[in-house]
């Protein structure tokens, strides 16, 4: 590797590292991210009376006599 190349190298490297470093200062000196929004508050409770017990079923009554035997 001859000097040149070497200076050539060693400048390269320095300008990724300095510009990597300027990069990295600039997001650092950003402005911080905000903070999210805040939950939607919770929905409000609502008093329901209680459902009465439904009654045992019962099979409905016969709608009209049944035939004589014929």
């Amino acid at each position: 590797m001859t000097i040149r190349q070497a200076l050539a190298a060693a400048a390269l490297l320095g300008s990724v590292g300095a510009a990597a470093f300027g990069v990295g200062a600039g997001r650092a000196a950003a402005d911080p991210v905000p903070p999210p929004p805040p939950l939607p508050p919770p929905p409000p409770l609502v008093w329901a009376p209680q459902t009465p017990e439904p009654d045992p079923w019962e099979p409905p009554p016969p709608e009209a006599p049944p035939l004589p035997p014929g």
